[in-house]
């Protein structure tokens, strides 16, 4: 958040907005690539899901192919977002990074201003 705030020119209704933009999608896809696909991925999708991720495995203990998901997400700078995409195929479409954004804009328009505590 001060990272943001400080590109929100001061206004915190702005810096929690940048912030959102930024960190929504990321934990939307961390808790994705955590679960697993849905029950709504289908069956088949979870089944070819547990597959790829069992050969990948054990191809990466070799040397063939990308290294596990939990190696990614701990030693590169991958941003979740983009390893869930990485893996529509097997959870299905993970929304844009503009679809978030205009989403979050909404939210924030519905969202009535807070008034300052007098003290």
């Amino acid at each position: 958040v001060a990272s943001s705030s400080s590109s929100g020119g001061g206004h915190w209704e702005e810096a929690l907005l940048a912030y959102s933009r930024r960190r929504v999608p990321e934990g939307h896809a961390l808790l994705d690539l955590s679960l697993g696909p849905s029950e709504e991925a289908g069956p088949l999708r979870k089944a070819l899901y547990g597959v790829s991720t069992f050969v990948g495995t054990v191809l990466s203990r070799f040397g063939i192919g990308a290294p596990p998901l939990q190696t990614q997400a701990t030693t590169t700078m991958t941003p979740f977002a983009e390893m869930r995409r990485e893996r529509d195929v097997y959870f299905g479409e993970f929304p844009s990074a503009e679809a978030f954004d205009e989403e979050i804009t909404a939210l924030a328009a519905e969202t009535p201003a807070r008034q300052p505590v007098e003290a």
